[in-house]
């Protein structure tokens, strides 16, 4: 509908992130659309998988100190903390704390 409206006073001179060039707004709406569901799915996939390998690298690392989470002094498990987070909080979340 934007594009009937706007088409005939507006250009677009777009790149897509295939590389082609993108010079219709109702194709730059499609593709900006289908980009927010793909990246939105595409983190939660990702930080499934750092999730599953931050609770390996824990338990790894209890193993090897022979000591229980729960007694430990050690703060190797904090920057790991945040993967711990269910499903919809990793895929709503747009902003992460940075460790430096």
């Amino acid at each position: 509908m934007m594009g009937a409206i706007i088409g005939d006073i507006a250009a677009v001179y777009h790149t897509a992130e295939t590389g082609e060039s993108i010079y219709e707004f109702e194709e730059l709406m499609r593709r900006q659309g289908a980009t927010t569901v793909v990246q939105r799915y595409g983190r939660l996939y990702t930080l499934q998988i750092v999730r599953w390998l931050s609770s390996i690298a824990t338990k790894l690392y209890y193993s090897a100190t022979g000591m229980p989470a729960t007694r430990s002094m050690s703060y190797f498990h904090e920057p790991l903390v945040i993967f711990d987070n269910d499903d919809q909080f990793l895929r709503d979340q747009k902003t992460w704390p940075l460790y430096t």
